[in-house]
C-alpha cells in the first residue's frame, strides 16, 4: 500500500518558557491524511492548530514525530506546500502582480521571463483579479487581498 500523501507520526511539540518550563503544544499527534482529502482542524485558542500547520508548512520541525508528504520528510517550507495567512502577508508597496510575481519568481527561477510572466498572469486570473493587477494593497478590499495572497500560493505546476 502506497504511503499516505500527508502523516503525522507521534508528533510531539514542546516549547520553553521563560523560567525553565515548558509548554506542550502537541502531544502523539497521529495523522494520515489521503491526496484530494479535505481536512479542517478546529479546536480552541492554543490547542495546537496553527503549531501542526507550522509543521507540515516546513517552518517548524517537531520535538519528536516526523511529519511527511508522500513519504519524504518535510524539513523546510518548499513550493509544493504554500502557507496562505490570515493577515495577507502583502508587501504594501507592492502591486498584485509584483505581489504574486515574488513567489512565481522565487520558484521558477531557472524559467525564462516569459514562462514566468506567464504563470503571474494566470495566477492573477484564476483569483478574478485581471482588473486590479496594477493596484496596491491598499486599494483592495479584504477579499481582494485574501485572493492575491492565495494567487501568490498557486505555484504547482498544471
Amino acid at each position: 500500500m502506497a504511503p499516505a500523501f500527508l502523516t503525522v507520526d507521534d508528533v510531539t511539540q514542546v516549547f520553553p518558557l521563560d523560567g525553565g518550563g515548558r509548554y506542550v503544544a502537541l502531544k502523539d499527534i497521529d495523522l494520515d491524511i489521503a491526496e484530494g482529502e479535505f481536512v479542517s482542524l478546529i479546536g480552541h485558542s492554543g490547542c495546537g492548530k496553527s503549531t501542526l500547520l507550522n509543521m507540515v508548512s516546513g517552518f517548524l520541525q517537531p520535538s519528536s514525530g516526523a511529519v511527511t508528504l508522500r513519504g519524504v520528510a518535510i524539513e523546510r517550507p518548499g513550493p509544493d506546500r504554500m502557507v496562505v495567512f490570515q493577515n495577507y502577508s502583502l508587501l504594501p508597496w507592492q502591486t498584485v502582480r509584483q505581489n504574486i510575481a515574488l513567489a512565481v519568481n522565487n520558484v521558477m527561477r531557472n524559467a525564462s521571463a516569459a514562462e514566468r510572466r506567464e504563470r503571474i498572469e494566470r495566477n492573477i486570473a484564476r483569483v478574478g483579479l485581471s482588473h486590479a493587477a496594477d493596484k496596491l494593497p491598499a486599494e483592495l478590499s479584504g477579499g481582494m487581498k485574501q485572493r492575491v495572497a492565495i494567487g501568490r500560493a498557486q505555484q504547482k505546476k498544471d
